[in-house]
């Protein structure tokens, strides 16, 4: 795609998907067809650069909001430590104000990534945070739950139970998150240009009806109708 398009270039494609549905091979492919750079677990690194803490303590605070029940562990294990125990940090208070702050340069790093634009951003919130900016085309990357379980179970190296579990489990930790942080359900189709099932088509497809639509938003808002061949070709991929 040719990064000199005038006053309505795009520059930026945020991928948001579920656990199992393979949106980071989809992200890092669209990055290689664009030529863009990819944004992925990157971006943890530079927010534990920032704050000063371990790339392990803030991976475990990545797309994670603790909930009521977690605060009543943290809450038992610190007041009660004989009779429970959590794997968590030693001071619940630490464990919270940790995550908050995390959360809080997170943002603050997917705003400088946008800034610097030609790149393929992945979940953490970019789709909310960047909802008003034009130059910026949100993916929801979706799939069938047999399908993600068996991508688990493949990527994971666990039997079916296990991934079954893993998966519903994920889905509740990416779903409370964004109603936490960010007061949005993570599945409604308004937060996206975009939403792809990943068992329509293959991957290179999924890539080309990206790449289709990241074309078309770029459009100056009168053409944004359709034409009958840009439905065309729509359909045709689609369909194959």
């Amino acid at each position: 795609m040719n990064k000199d398009q005038g006053n309505h270039e795009m520059s930026i494609v945020t991928i948001a998907g579920q656990y199992g549905s393979m949106s980071d091979s989809i992200a890092d492919h669209l990055a290689r067809r664009l030529d863009w750079r990819l944004s992925n677990h990157d971006i943890t690194t530079r927010v534990a650069d920032k704050i000063g803490i371990s790339e392990e303590e803030a991976v475990m605070h990545d797309e994670h909001a603790y909930g009521f029940f977690d605060r009543f562990l943290f809450h038992m294990a610190y007041n009660y430590p004989a009779v429970y125990a959590h794997d968590q940090l030693e001071n619940p208070q630490i464990a919270i104000e940790q995550e908050k702050l995390c959360h809080e340069v997170q943002q603050l790093v997917i705003g400088e990534v946008a800034r610097e634009g030609h790149v393929v951003i992945v979940g953490r919130g970019s789709q909310v945070l960047l909802a008003d900016q034009q130059r910026v085309l949100h993916v929801r990357i979706v799939a069938p739950f047999a399908q993600r379980v068996q991508v688990t179970m493949q990527e994971a190296c666990i039997d079916e139970t296990r991934a079954c579990r893993l998966v519903r489990r994920m889905d509740q930790r990416q779903s409370y998150f964004y109603r936490s942080r960010y007061k949005y359900d993570v599945n409604d189709p308004a937060l996206y240009d975009l939403v792809l099932n990943t068992s329509v088509c293959d991957l290179d497809r999924q890539v080309d009806l990206i790449c289709l639509a990241l074309e078309h938003k770029a459009l100056p808002s009168p053409a944004l109708a359709s034409t009958p061949a840009q439905l065309a070709t729509i359909s045709a991929l689609s369909t194959h």
